[in-house]
C-alpha cells in the first residue's frame, strides 16, 4: 500500500509539475497576445491617421483640380460670348450690305423699267 500511496505521490507531483508548466505557457501567451494586440492596435491607429492624412490631401487636389476646371469654364464660355459677339456683328454688317444690295437692285430694276418703256 505504501508503494501505490508513493506512486500516487510521484503522479500528483508530476500532475501539478504539468499544470504549474501548463500555467506558466498560458501566461506567456497571455502576455505575447496582449503585445500583440496593442501593436496592432498602434499599427491601427497610425493607419488611421495616415489615412485621415490621404484623404485631406485628395479632397484638396479635387477642390483644386474642380477650381481650375471652373476657371477653365468660364474662360471658355468667355470666349464663346467674344465669338458670339463678333458673329452677330458680322451678321449685322452682311444684312446691312443685303440691304444696300437689295435696294441697288430695285432701283437698278426700276431704271431698266423705266428705260423699256421711254424706248
Amino acid at each position: 500500500m505504501s508503494e501505490q500511496l508513493n506512486q500516487i505521490q510521484s503522479m500528483m507531483e508530476q500532475l501539478i509539475k504539468m499544470v504549474g508548466s501548463n500555467n506558466a505557457a498560458l501566461e506567456e501567451l497571455r502576455q505575447d497576445t496582449k503585445a500583440s494586440v496593442e501593436g496592432l492596435r498602434q499599427e491601427l491607429k497610425e493607419t488611421k491617421a495616415e489615412l485621415k492624412t490621404d484623404i485631406a490631401a485628395l479632397d484638396a487636389k479635387v477642390e483644386q483640380y474642380g477650381q481650375v476646371q471652373q476657371q477653365d469654364v468660364y474662360h471658355l464660355l468667355a470666349h464663346i460670348d467674344k465669338k458670339t459677339d463678333s458673329i452677330m456683328a458680322t451678321q449685322t454688317t452682311q444684312g446691312e450690305s443685303i440691304n444696300i444690295l437689295v435696294m441697288r437692285q430695285l432701283q437698278m430694276e426700276a431704271e431698266v423699267a423705266a428705260s423699256k418703256k421711254a424706248k
